[in-house]
């Protein structure tokens, strides 16, 4: 509580200078300022019932980028009793961003604002142009990490005491996952079904004493179908916080050899390689294997995808203190716009009916695993995707040792 607090004092108080942004300006208002703007717009007849009467979140912010007025479904929202809790506060700020607070000025002056479409429609709404963008964000929600995605509309407005930004946010979340969730679903499966039509036919066509070299890969194909059923169910499961682990022992070195294997066949692999590292050591730890296989295959599969024909994706897995690293290297280097977007739901270099993978990591990662993970990506050294858990999961390999 403390934290919010001083993160809210910080927001309403602070200056920084020009030099403190990576992005959009960095000064604020003064506080006496923000309070006789804020007081304009609650004197005005009838603004605060029409502001309220609009389905969406509305704000007013100032030239600063900071609220001065809200309606009453932005606070709801935030569950917020009192507008003046806000005031001073800019909109990432406000909405708990994860970046909201990572530089000293605050909302739209991280690396991160530059690809943020909130901020990008209020400094072109400033300009005098009206401006609707989608806005990608992680908030720091009451059950942890939540990701939105917003609908943004900035116009500006001229009044006898200046210029402000009415800034309309709509949250299209469930609306965008679910679109999301279904085309990846029918991309994935109609793909694999397909594979499988095709097996069927060359078996069809075959001479009999050759149908049996396609029954191998019809099998094949079939468990793809059934994988990719199961991991919609799983991550479906898990945003809404329902899926339910099944912690066994695990042997590292076959775990990581069964996961290389659902991709043999694939086309995602064609004329790649994917090797377990020789210095990788075969650990026992407790985890749940299916859904650790989630995170591990996503992290192969986004690996083959930014590979060239040629190339080689590594897997490797090591123990450091109690934790079980693993790890996923690639030739390829990552842009700083698409670093800076990796883990954020809906967000893919591949296209519209991507953006699940690296999101579903972190997610069934931090959330469900007890793990944590991240990258390193340059252009000496590749991308390299690394995950690390607790060696047991529900304490069962320090049972099994003590005694």
């Amino acid at each position: 509580m403390y934290e919010d607090q001083h993160a809210r004092d910080v927001a309403r108080n602070s200056f920084p200078t020009a030099s403190c942004t990576h992005f959009a300006p960095a000064e604020r208002t003064p506080v006496s300022e923000v309070e006789n703007q804020r007081r304009f717009f609650s004197a005005l007849p009838y603004i605060q019932q029409l502001f309220d009467a609009i389905a969406t979140m509305v704000l007013v912010i100032n030239n600063s980028r900071q609220i001065v007025s809200c309606n009453r479904q932005l606070l709801d929202f935030l569950k917020v009793d009192d507008a003046k809790e806000l005031m001073g506060q800019r909109p990432g700020e406000a909405l708990s961003c994860i970046h909201g607070m990572e530089a000293p000025g605050g909302c739209g002056t991280t690396e991160f604002c530059q690809t943020c479409g909130a901020v990008s429609a209020i400094l072109s709404a400033c300009s005098g142009e009206k401006a609707v963008q989608e806005c990608r964000m992680t908030r720091n929600g009451p059950g942890g990490a939540q990701s939105l995605e917003l609908m943004v509309q900035a116009t500006r407005i001229e009044t006898e005491i200046g210029q402000f930004v009415v800034l309309s946010i709509q949250d299209i979340s469930h609306e965008r996952r679910r679109r999301l969730l279904e085309k990846i679903f029918f991309h994935d499966i109609l793909n694999t079904v397909g594979a499988i039509v095709g097996c069927a036919d060359l078996i069809q066509m075959s001479d009999p004493d050759e149908a049996p070299n396609y029954v191998g890969l019809l099998h094949t194909a079939t468990e793809q179908v059934l994988a990719e059923i199961h991991a919609q169910k799983d991550l479906l499961a898990a945003e809404n916080n329902e899926l339910c682990l099944t912690p066994v022992i695990v042997h590292t070195d076959d775990f990581l050899r069964n996961v290389i294997c659902l991709f043999a066949g694939q086309e995602v692999a064609r004329d790649r390689n994917i090797v377990v590292d020789p210095s990788s050591a075969d650990l026992l730890m407790e985890t749940d294997p299916v859904i650790l296989g989630r995170v591990i295959g996503n992290m192969v599969k986004n690996a083959l995808e930014a590979s060239a024909p040629g190339e080689t994706v590594t897997v490797s897995n090591e123990m450091s203190g109690d934790r079980v690293w693993f790890r996923v290297h690639n030739a390829a280097c990552m842009s700083e716009k698409v670093q800076r977007q990796v883990f954020t739901r809906s967000f893919s270099t591949k296209g519209g009916n991507r953006g699940i993978g690296t999101y579903s990591i972190k997610l069934l990662t931090e959330r469900y695993l007890q793990g944590s993970v991240g990258f390193v990506s340059s252009r000496d050294e590749g991308t390299t995707f690394f995950a690390h858990y607790p060696v047991s999961l529900a304490g069962n390999i320090e049972k099994t040792a003590s005694n």
